[in-house]
Order: structure tokens, then C-alpha cells, then sequence
């Protein structure tokens, strides 16, 4: 069977972690038990590719203009996702033990291609708790769903609440209830122990134990670190699980949070460099919010925060970076990034929103559009605050993008700021078809030629939205000459809407006599540019 983009996806993880190419860091250790040798992943069908000379496709998005030569009569515009959360979330506090708002930032959902199931790790604030030198008054509890959007809450019987193990609280064997450290989660099936099947990690506070450390500010100590910060365990901590709802932390901490904040967010397992990436926030003072990245061969033990991303000239006064969520591209990170200020009212303004953010080294970004990504509700709703994507996960064609959706107000449990409502927060849900992120785009006639692209592939697949338009393409060799039979004249016309459509001249659509095999020259070679003309048409993404 032919590999194309469909079914080379089909083939791949799904979810935030499939394979992206970013420097590596200096090891931290010798010896990683997850590191894969590099013969073993020498297949019998990756050697069917070197023998053929016939790779599976790379598909090129339009997030950045690295593959973009020269462009007229086209725009970039970002699409936003279909919102199916509008009048009500798909989950929020109903039971008496989820208190008075479900809290889930950074990365605590995943799907399980598995069991066919997302599953949902979340916090339940409840003021009634009792006070606790960390100050957290928050149970853990678990849900899984089907489609994202029907929710069910499956009875664990691990935790005792009200004197009754009918619920759905998960279990913390090792640490306060109230430990934040399921704030990420993920499957490790690469972990030979199925003790680890399920791990987690971040920045929790708890009451200290033997053998921590603490931390002290600049100046030493103040009324809260007199108050608080001597009694507690402050950083990044780990925990394993070998079902996801029983969980036993780590001992010591694998990050100190006098060198990180809070809302560190895991991104996943990267293949390409065999190391787990966690999108950090650097400690900068006086208190400022920015992002960096830690990697990770093991999951224990982490590099220091390494500077990304931070507010510039052309941000508002006072925006601050809250934290950052993503999905693999074929070539990079495609990150919501968090904003905090976009009106200039500073961080505490409570209104934060998603950017769409791209990186191809998880260090260099692109502020793709600085308009938010995701809009929050109207006056009044259950989502008119802050709204906070959660890591996107694609399934099939589909790419879900759960997020913390939060109404205007402060505290959980207190009144909102019209005074109006209890101040809570619930789980969204919106909806993207797989890599329309943004386009190319043209309302008339307009003409893209890209850079030199290498052909992995023998045929070339586009996204495109045609439909009341056309697209046609034209090949054309590194002297930016058009290839005989390639042209636009030859291109057969490109009418339709979808997702992977195969582009033909005058029906032809093998390209194998251009770029050649393993068992005979190119003609042409394996480096093309390629001329996208397009009238009334979106153009997503190309794969070739």
C-alpha cells in the first residue's frame, strides 16, 4: 500500500507527542533506561524506504515563512477553532467532594489510543477544607470520556469522603490530597516498569518532610516565609502511577522553585531526541512571567530553565506570560501561549487568552498573530474570564483543544467582580481540523513560490479549502525554471475542500521520474521549488 500523509498519520502517535527535531541538550546522564539504541529503530519497514527511495510524507505548514520565497494577492490568517462550549462547559463541579470549581492548567488530559478514551486529571477546590500549611484546599479526582465531550466520573473507591468511598477521587498515597502534582500527566509505554505507566510532575507545595529543602527570598525572610515557606516543600516534584487513579510521589524534587514559578507544562516525549520537553517559567525578578524549556532523558532528572519566549516592544505595557501548552508539528512545537495584560492592565487584569506561537527548536518562537486564538464568552457567561488551552491532542482528523475556562472574578468560591455569581471555573471544549491552523489565503488571484523543499515522498498532497476557487501547482528545479509537463498550464485544476488531496498533471501524480529512487537517478532532483497559484482558496499545508 502507498504511504501517504493519511495513512502515515494513521500509523503515528496521536496526541502531543509525536516526533519533532530540536537541538539537543548536553545529557544529563550516562545512561538513560528509555533510550532506545539507534540500530533497533532500523526496521525491516523503515528498510523498505531506503530500498524504494520512497519516504513517507513531511508535511510543511504556513506558521512561519521558512519555506515561503516570495508571495502576492495572499495573507496569512489564523482559524480559530469551532467552540463547542458556548452556553455550557463539557465538565464542571457537581458533586459535593469537586467543591466549588474543577482547576486544570498546563497538561492533565490525554488520550489513550489504548482504551479509545480521553482521560481527564483535575482539581477540586473547595474552600470548606481544612487549612494547611501549603495552603492548598484542593482534592484530585478523575473523568474519561469517549468524545471529549460527554463526560463520565468512574467510582474508584480509593478516597473517603463523608465517610463514603463512592466517588471519584483519586488517590495520593505519599503526599497531602492537596499536592499539585497531577497538573501534568502521561502514558509511558516505553517504560519497562508498569509501575511508572503513568507519570507525573509539577510544581506542588506540601508540608515539608524529611529530608526537603526550602527555599528563602532575596531579602530573607518575610511574614509569609515565616508563616508558610519554612514548613512546606516548594518545587518540581514527580510522581508514578501504575493505573493513573493510585499515585506515590518521588522523593527530593527535581526542580527548585527558587529557580522556576509555577505553571510549568509538559509537552511530552520527543523521538527525534529521545528526551522529555517541559515548557518552563524562569524565575526573573522582580516577579515576571516569561517561558523557557527543560529537557529530560530519564523524567527525573531535569536540564536548568533555558530562556524562550518573553513580551517585546510590541506587546502592551505590563503582558506577562503565564505558561504555554502544545502539539507537534512535522517540523517544530505549535504552542498557545498563555497572555496575561493584552490590554495593558497588567497580569492581574483577569483576562487571559491563548496566542498561537511556533517554534522549530522549542528556544526560537514565532508570534504567529498576536490576536487571541481562543475568545472567551460573553458578559455573564460561565466563561467570560480567563481562558487557558490545556496541550491540543489530535485524534483522526480532529485536533481537540480542552481548555480551563474561568467567569470574572478572583477566588474560587468568592463573588465574581459584578458581584453577581460565585466565582468557578470548568472544563471547554473547541474543536480544529487537523493542521488548519493557519493558511495562505487569497479573496482574488494570488501566487506563492516557496524555498527549495526536499521531496521525501513520490507524490504531493495538499490542505486546501477550494471549494468556490481553485488551486494549481507548478514544479519548477533550483534554477526556479518550470519543469516541462509540471506546469501550471498542466496542473489539473483543484476545486474541492479537504484535508488530503492528491495533485495530479493532466492525471499523472507519481513524481518518481523527477526526483528518482534509490535505484535510479533524478531527472530533476529531490530539491523542488513549487508555485502555488491560488483564486478564492485557503492553503493550509503541503506534503511531500
Amino acid at each position: 500500500m502507498p504511504v501517504n500523509r493519511r495513512s502515515f498519520l494513521k500509523s503515528a502517535v496521536v496526541g502531543g507527542t509525536a516526533s519533532v527535531v530540536v537541538a539537543s541538550p548536553r545529557p544529563i546522564a550516562a545512561h538513560s533506561p528509555h533510550k532506545e539504541d539507534t540500530d533497533s529503530r532500523f526496521t525491516p519497514q523503515w528498510q523498505s524506504y531506503v530500498d524504494s527511495g520512497i519516504y513517507p510524507p513531511l508535511t510543511h505548514l504556513f506558521l512561519d515563512d521558512f519555506y515561503i520565497d516570495k508571495r502576492e494577492g495572499l495573507r496569512r490568517m489564523i482559524h480559530r477553532p469551532t467552540s463547542l462550549s458556548v452556553e455550557a462547559p463539557v465538565l464542571k463541579a457537581e458533586k459535593e467532594w469537586e467543591g466549588v470549581a474543577l482547576v486544570h492548567r498546563c497538561n492533565p488530559i490525554i488520550y489513550d489510543q489504548h482504551e479509545k478514551r480521553f482521560k481527564f486529571w483535575y482539581g477540586c477546590e473547595d474552600p470548606t477544607m481544612p487549612e494547611i500549611p501549603a495552603r492548598i484546599k484542593r482534592r484530585w479526582a478523575y473523568a474519561t470520556s469517549t468524545d471529549g465531550v460527554h463526560w463520565e466520573r468512574p467510582e474508584l473507591a480509593l478516597v473517603e469522603f463523608k465517610g463514603s468511598k463512592k466517588n471519584n477521587l483519586v488517590l495520593l498515597q505519599n503526599v497531602e490530597a492537596s499536592s499539585a502534582l497531577l497538573q501534568n500527566v502521561v502514558r509511558d509505554d516505553r517504560d519497562p516498569s508498569p509501575q511508572r505507566r503513568y507519570k507525573s510532575i509539577g510544581l506542588d507545595r506540601h508540608p515539608l518532610r524529611p529530608g526537603e529543602i526550602t527555599w528563602t527570598e532575596p531579602t530573607g525572610p518575610t511574614k509569609w516565609y515565616e508563616e508558610m515557606g519554612s514548613k512546606i516543600g516548594c518545587g518540581l516534584f514527580i510522581a508514578y502511577s501504575p493505573d493513573g487513579v493510585r499515585w506515590r510521589m518521588k522523593e527530593g524534587w527535581a526542580g527548585s522553585a527558587a529557580l522556576i514559578m509555577d505553571g510549568s507544562a509538559l509537552h511530552g516525549y520527543d523521538e527525534r531526541i529521545s528526551r522529555w520537553v517541559l515548557w518552563q517559567r524562569p524565575r526573573v525578578m522582580p516577579k515576571y512571567r516569561t517561558i523557557g524549556v527543560s529537557f529530560s532523558e530519564d523524567f527525573e532528572h531535569w536540564t536548568w530553565p533555558q530562556y524562550g519566549i518573553a513580551p517585546d516592544k510590541d506587546d502592551p505595557p505590563g503582558m506577562q506570560f503565564d505558561h504555554l501548552t502544545s502539539i507537534q508539528a512535522p517540523e517544530g512545537y505549535i504552542g498557545l501561549l498563555a497572555v496575561s495584560g493584552l490590554s495593558g492592565q497588567g497580569f492581574t487584569a483577569a483576562e487571559e487568552l491563548p496566542q498561537l506561537v511556533y517554534s522549530r527548536d522549542g528556544r526560537v518562537w514565532t508570534r504567529v498573530s498576536r490576536e487571541p486564538f481562543l475568545l472567551n464568552g460573553l458578559e455573564g457567561s460561565w466563561n467570560d474570564g480567563p481562558l487557558i488551552p490545556v496541550s491540543p491532542i489530535l485524534v483522526g482528523d480532529e485536533v481537540f483543544i480542552f481548555y480551563y475556562g474561568k467567569n470574572k472574578g478572583e477566588m474560587w468560591g468568592q463573588p465574581t467582580l459584578d458581584g453577581r455569581r460565585v466565582t468557578t471555573s470548568a472544563l471547554g471544549l473547541a474543536k480544529l481540523k487537523r493542521d488548519r491552523w493557519v493558511s495562505i489565503s487569497s479573496t482574488g488571484a494570488g501566487e506563492l513560490l516557496t524555498a527549495l523543499v526536499s521531496f521525501a515522498h513520490n507524490e504531493l498532497h495538499v490542505n486546501v479549502d477550494a471549494k468556490g476557487g481553485t488551486l494549481r501547482v507548478e514544479l519548477l528545479n533550483h534554477l526556479r525554471q518550470p519543469i516541462p509537463g509540471h506546469t501550471l498550464s498542466d496542473c489539473d485544476p483543484i476545486t474541492v475542500d479537504s484535508l488530503d488531496q492528491v495533485v495530479t498533471w493532466k492525471g499523472k501524480r507519481d513524481l518518481s521520474s523527477l526526483i528518482g529512487t534509490a535505484r535510479c537517478q533524478p531527472e530533476v532532483g529531490r530539491a523542488l521549488r513549487l508555485r502555488f497559484q491560488l483564486e478564492r482558496a485557503h492553503l493550509y499545508s503541503f506534503s511531500c
